[in-house]
């Protein structure tokens, strides 16, 4: 199988086999991130991505990462075999899970929580950010081991993503939401370590009203919650009926592996460097079923308090 690699300055890369079949990594704390493994159709149980994984692990390893790990969806049976067989330990690390939009704004705990006071607490959209505290978002996330780049918070949707600061000018909260052509996603509630729960619920209240002022409970008919270890929902709850029920999609699955440090680095026929501006994720995100990137939508895992 021949095999070209193109590399992009944060040390992310893309290996491609001339059948069509494709395969992103990217370094995360130390580790080796898969961002998407893509066969198309007719390559399949051919043993090509088999392959291309070994190749990836092997070009990890040779870049100095032992731990090779990705979060997909549980509904990924294939994809989650391939990885049981090339030794991956697989664990649930959260829930994928839905509710319809319009119903959820027509309750009455919604638009309770809609009128809520929080003295002490300034709200802004990410939209009203200026680039300073853009970055203090970004070292918060850092801080906690949150897998949030500047690259990654510019693809967040800056009027529907918020925060919450205290009476000091401190972050206490952060609230990721990307904006699908039919749903809404809450892809990453980060709340500060011990601040007072207020400020994650202030952070929802200023989405759920620019939801509302928007209109997009009309146009965008279901609101989809990326839940890991169950942290996001209770919150949220907190903004709706108790007993209102959210539909779980799907599971999502944590798997990792140490690459053994004598594997063999696969032979390349070209390496490139990307262009400025090309994202590395972006031709891997066609619609074949099999690939371990939860879809585009998820890229962050949600986050959760250390």
């Amino acid at each position: 199988m021949k095999l070209t690699k193109k590399t992009w300055p944060d040390g992310t890369f893309r290996l491609e086999a001339e059948e069509g079949s494709v395969c992103t990594v990217h370094p995360e704390d130390g580790k080796a991130r898969l961002l998407s493994l893509v066969v198309p159709e007719e390559r399949r149980r051919t043993g090509q991505g088999r392959a291309l994984l070994a190749a990836a692990e092997a070009e990890a390893q040779a870049l100095g990462y032992s731990d090779v790990y990705c979060d997909f969806s549980s509904k990924l049976l294939p994809f989650r075999g391939l990885l049981e067989q090339a030794g991956y330990a697989v664990s649930e690390q959260g829930k994928l899970l839905s509710v319809q939009t319009a119903e959820l704004f027509a309750s009455a705990g919604v638009q309770k929580s809609l009128r809520m006071k929080f003295p002490g607490m300034s709200l802004l959209s990410f939209a009203d950010l200026m680039s300073f505290q853009l970055m203090e978002v970004e070292q918060l996330l850092q801080r906690f081991h949150f897998p949030a780049t500047s690259q990654r918070l510019a693809r967040s949707d800056q009027i529907l993503s918020s925060m919450a600061y205290d009476s000091d000018y401190a972050i206490r909260s952060v609230l990721l939401v990307a904006k699908g052509e039919q749903e809404l996603r809450v892809e990453l509630l980060a709340g500060v370590s011990r601040s007072k729960p207020q400020f994650a619920l202030g952070a929802c209240q200023k989405f759920m009203q620019n939801v509302q002022r928007l209109g997009l409970e009309e146009s965008h008919p279901k609101l989809v919650v990326l839940d890991v270890g169950g942290r996001v929902v209770p919150i949220l709850r907190r903004l709706m009926d108790k007993n209102y029920q959210l539909t779980e999609e799907a599971v999502i699955l944590h798997a990792q592996k140490q690459t053994p440090p004598d594997t063999i680095r696969p032979e390349l026929t070209d390496e490139r460097t990307a262009q400025p501006g090309e994202e590395p994720w972006r031709q891997d995100l066609s619609d074949i079923p099999w690939q371990n990137n939860i879809n585009e939508k998820y890229q962050w895992v949600a986050a959760t308090q250390p």
